[in-house]
């Protein structure tokens, strides 16, 4: 390796030559493919050890000169041709180092294109013209040599860096090699249009406004290869589809939802089970009895809580008001038939009344109390034999006043009358008899009954487990001791 000072006339500077360490010198930087100032060595295009070198055998700079800024060198590596252009300077304010075997040349650059196409089928450069050349300057799909793509075949203008090359799929890549088209691209044109809603498969994108709609469909051109040497499929294609045509299925009506319209299955109308479009549905006027019926209950006419929920019976159809659609849930308590009376009506639409039991069994007694202790033989009024009677005898009754009450139980029965069986002479005694009905005393009668005679008095019909009874002397007479009863029942209704 020899050193070897180089003098360039017509430059205002000097420099010496000298070997650099190559392994510290840079790579140029942001070498122009031509331009119309200087190429500069400086902080920008040798950053790291403020020298730098061109890379392979022939480079430089085409259409300008270089300039090279103090304190930064240029290294020209052994067998390396670098250029510059006829015309121009070389202008050295730091250094130049050539090793032996390598050139500095003022000459013109060229990169083969032999199909004219703007891109060379490689990186490699000449500093004489070759056949099918082209200045590099000349080139207009780079700026800087580092950012140069190039031509799969050179011999076809129709190929160059991102068109189709090769097959289906292909790509002319940057590199200059024919590979699998990117995924989303189609340099080769060969992925054609793809019909989304019309073929044997139909693909869907969704709802809008309520109304389904199909995958729009593939224009010719907006296909795309799938980065493995093939068109995407078209369930693929179609499914990265934006919205296209309605399909005409609108949900849009009352107690309509939204079903599918997917991938590649249909849309459709289901039902929702509810839905606020149907409002409050009326069961004002729908009625159902609760309760069995039975003398001794009570049981009652309500009506039906409004729909105001699960307000569908169908697609597009709501529950209907005052129907069996209302169900049989208590709302209103419109009607209450206790005791004796039995509920009428009361189904639908139709209303409830209240109806009597009218049928009367009469039961007797099972029990008494004589709390005053004034009466005798009580059982005898209520065993059913005439010829005896319960008296009340061993107390006197006020002039027109009452003698004291004997009480007559039972367990409670519906009941709507008493019968009485008197026994001591017409007109001589007043009778006072009350009932004890749910739970509290109400007077059936008071006055003159017919002696040895069956008198049936009726009341209000109820819960009944007691009666009670005393004579009373008229006003201002005193009819003695033995006031009798021969028999008593009460009127249990069925």
């Amino acid at each position: 390796m020899t050193y070897k000072l180089l003098l360039i006339s017509g430059l205002f500077a000097f420099f010496i030559l000298l070997i650099p360490n190559v392994a510290l010198a840079d790579v140029c930087a942001d070498v122009p493919k031509g331009g119309a100032v200087n190429y500069v060595i400086d902080e920008t295009t040798a950053p790291t050890n403020n020298s730098c070198t061109f890379d392979g055998t022939v480079n430089g700079v085409d259409g300008v000169g270089i300039t090279i800024d103090e304190g930064y060198s240029l290294t020209i590596n052994s067998g390396q041709t670098i250029a510059w252009s006829p015309n121009k300077s070389v202008i050295v304010n730091g250094s130049i180092a050539i090793t032996t075997g390598g050139q500095l040349k003022q000459t013109y650059l060229w990169m083969k294109d032999a199909d004219d196409d703007g891109y060379p089928p490689d990186a490699t450069q000449y500093y004489d013209e070759p056949a099918g050349g082209k200045r590099r300057k000349d080139f207009t799909d780079f700026t800087y040599v580092s950012n140069i793509t190039y031509d799969y075949d050179d011999s076809l203008n129709s190929i160059y860096p991102g068109t189709g090359c090769g097959g289906i799929c292909y790509e002319n890549k940057n590199d200059g090699t024919c590979d699998y088209a990117d995924n989303g691209t189609d340099p080769g044109g060969d992925c054609g249009a793809l019909d989304c809603d019309g073929g044997g498969t139909k693909y869907y994108n969704g709802w809008t406004s309520e109304i389904c709609y199909y995958k729009d469909d593939v224009a010719a051109g907006d296909a795309d290869c799938n980065s493995s040497g093939s068109c995407k499929s078209v369930a693929t294609e179609c499914g990265e589809e934006p919205k296209g045509d309605s399909t005409g299925v609108n949900c849009g009506q009352v107690c309509e939802s939204e079903v599918n319209c997917s991938g590649t299955s249909a849309g459709s109308c289901g039902n929702p089970g509810d839905d606020g479009a149907c409002g409050t549905i009326s069961c004002d006027d729908w009625h159902h009895q609760v309760g069995s019926d039975s003398a001794s209950g009570t049981n009652y006419c309500y009506d039906s809580p409004n729909i105001t929920s699960a307000r569908c019976e169908g697609v597009n159809n709501c529950k209907d008001a005052n129907t069996a659609d209302c169900g049989s849930s208590n709302d209103t308590n419109e009607l209450s038939c206790g005791p004796c009376k039995y509920v009428n009506g009361c189904s639908g639409t139709t209303d409830g009344y209240c109806s009597t039991y009218s049928s009367t069994s009469w039961v007797p007694p099972t029990g008494y109390s004589d709390p005053n202790s004034v009466w005798s033989s009580e059982t005898q009024i209520y065993n059913g034999n005439l010829t005896n009677d319960g008296e009340c005898s061993k107390t006197a009754i006020p002039i027109g006043g009452y003698g004291p009450f004997v009480y007559l139980t039972k367990s409670t029965v519906p009941a709507h009358s008493i019968r009485i069986y008197t026994f001591y002479g017409p007109g001589t005694y007043i009778w006072d008899i009350d009932v004890h009905r749910g739970g509290s005393w109400v007077n059936v009668f008071e006055d003159y009954l017919p002696d040895e005679a069956y008198s049936t008095k009726t009341f209000t019909a109820g819960s009944v487990d007691q009666a009670r009874i005393r004579p009373k002397n008229p006003p201002g007479e005193n009819r003695g001791y033995g006031a009798g009863i021969a028999d008593f029942d009460f009127g249990q209704c069925y």
